[in-house]
C-alpha cells in the first residue's frame, strides 16, 4: 500500500528490474490496483527505458503502458492493469494493453504496447502512484506478474476470475457476482 502525503510527487510503487528475457519473445506485465479515500493522482505501469522500443522501432526512454489520472476509477474498487511487450522481431503495431474493472470484467481503458530492443536480455516491471495531493489517501497494489506469452500464461478472463464460457455472469476476482447482459 502507498499512503499519500500532501506533496505532488512520488507516492508509492516499485521498480523491479533485471528480469531475464529473450528479446525475441513477447511478455505480459500486470498488477491489481485499488484507490481508497480518493481518486486523486495518477497511476503508472511501465517497463525498462533502456531496453524498450515503441512498436514503430523508435526509442522510448520512459515507456509506460498507462499513465492516467485515477479520477476515471471508482474509489474502493480493484482494477487489473495489463501491459504487453512484443518480441523484437514482431512487426505488429497493434496495442493490446488495457485496464479492466475487477467487478464487471469490462475493459475501461486502453494503453500503449512496446517491444523489446534487439540487444536486450532483461526487462523491468514498474508501477507507481504519483501526484496524489490528498493526505491519507491510499493506493493498494496486489498480485504483480511478469510472464512470457507462450500459451501457458493465464488468460485475462482467468486473472479476472471469469469462468470459462461465461456469458451472463462475471465472478469477481475478489468475491461476489455481477450480472451482465441479464
Amino acid at each position: 500500500e502507498s499512503i499519500n502525503d500532501s506533496a505532488s510527487d512520488a507516492d508509492g510503487g516499485w521498480i523491479y528490474g533485471g528480469i531475464p528475457i529473450d528479446n525475441n519473445k513477447a511478455y505480459r506485465l500486470s498488477v491489481w490496483i485499488k484507490k481508497v479515500g480518493t481518486t486523486s493522482g495518477s497511476i503508472y505501469l511501465g517497463c525498462n527505458g533502456g531496453n524498450t522500443l515503441n512498436l514503430d522501432n523508435t526509442a522510448n526512454t520512459n515507456p509506460y503502458f498507462f499513465s492516467f489520472g485515477s479520477n476515471v476509477l471508482v474509489s474502493g474498487r480493484w482494477y487489473l492493469l495489463v501491459g504487453y511487450i512484443h518480441a523484437n522481431n514482431d512487426s505488429s503495431t497493434t496495442s493490446y494493453s488495457a485496464v479492466y474493472d475487477g467487478v464487471t470484467g469490462e475493459k475501461v481503458r486502453t494503453g500503449t504496447d512496446f517491444k523489446n530492443r534487439g540487444a536486450t536480455n532483461y526487462q523491468t516491471h514498474r508501477t507507481f502512484n504519483y501526484y496524489d495531493t490528498v493526505t491519507g489517501s491510499i493506493q493498494y497494489f496486489w498480485g504483480p506478474r511478469f510472464e512470457e506469452i507462450n500459451g501457458s500464461e493465464p488468460s485475462i478472463e482467468s486473472l479476472l476470475g471469469i469462468p470459462q464460457g461465461a456469458t451472463n455472469e462475471v465472478v469477481s476476482y475478489f468475491g461476489g457476482n455481477v450480472g451482465i447482459g441479464t
